[in-house]
């Protein structure tokens, strides 16, 4: 047996990341590039050095360019994307009949050289109103997709309905065109995680962990092209 704890590289220093002001818990999640780090929070983003300086905060609505009347960016998920060399962050809103899911692509290495915003009408993602919200999302990158995941609850009594998995053509979005792919929904319950490749590989694991104190994993790989849409997502 190897001793995990002695292979855990030393922590040499730390600094403060995004600071929760609202809607506990805050869904922390960090991502960290090759000059700075963001922090996200259910309201707000702050990009910092990898240092902890020249720090910088923002509401999720401003950062996506959002109308406070679609309500409040809430669950932003941020990854930065070692493959393509760009920071992805996700997140979501809602009001009493309308969801919109928000993605974000730096347009380089960096955060302070500008993104390519995108908004999916996610009640109306599979081309028929389905009544529903997105919450809670996920994303993941392969070599020529960038895939999401959101949970999705009815308007009218907030009962889980289904998980919507969004594949879409990470070319495109890369240099900021409109973007094509299409949605699954999920045999099965439960938030649906996609793998982040580190390698120029086309096919893409999603993985779910199941709930309740179960000790099962389901995973699954989404192959196939975007453009003409045929990819496959099988069970593993």
């Amino acid at each position: 047996s190897k001793n995990i704890a002695a292979l855990a590289p030393s922590v040499t220093g730390g600094f403060e990341g995004v600071v929760a002001t609202s809607s506990y818990p805050g869904d922390l999640n960090v991502a960290v590039g090759p000059f700075e780090v963001i922090s996200t929070g259910n309201r707000s983003l702050a990009f910092t050095w990898k240092d902890g300086s020249n720090r910088s905060t923002v509401s999720t609505n401003s950062f996506f360019g959002a109308s406070f009347s679609e309500g409040a960016i809430f669950d932003p998920r941020a990854y930065y994307d070692p493959l393509h060399r760009r920071f992805l962050v996700a997140g979501v809103n809602l009001t009493s009949s309308t969801s919109y899911l928000y993605v974000a692509v730096s347009k380089t290495n960096s955060v302070t050289n500008g993104w390519s915003v995108y908004k999916f009408d996610m009640p109306n993602i599979t081309g028929t109103n389905t009544q529903t919200w997105a919450d809670f999302p996920t994303l993941g990158a392969s070599g020529d997709k960038l895939v999401l995941s959101c949970n999705m609850f009815t308007f009218a009594d907030n009962t889980y309905q289904t998980t919507t998995i969004l594949a879409l053509d990470i070319g495109v979005m890369l240099n900021g065109q409109p973007v094509g792919g299409g949605t699954y929904s999920s045999p099965i319950f439960g938030s649906v995680v996609p793998a982040c490749n580190l390698t120029n590989d086309n096919n893409i694991y999603l993985l779910r962990a199941s709930s309740g104190g179960s000790s099962v994993v389901n995973y699954w790989v989404l192959t196939g092209t975007l453009v003409p849409f045929a990819p496959n997502m099988t069970n593993v």
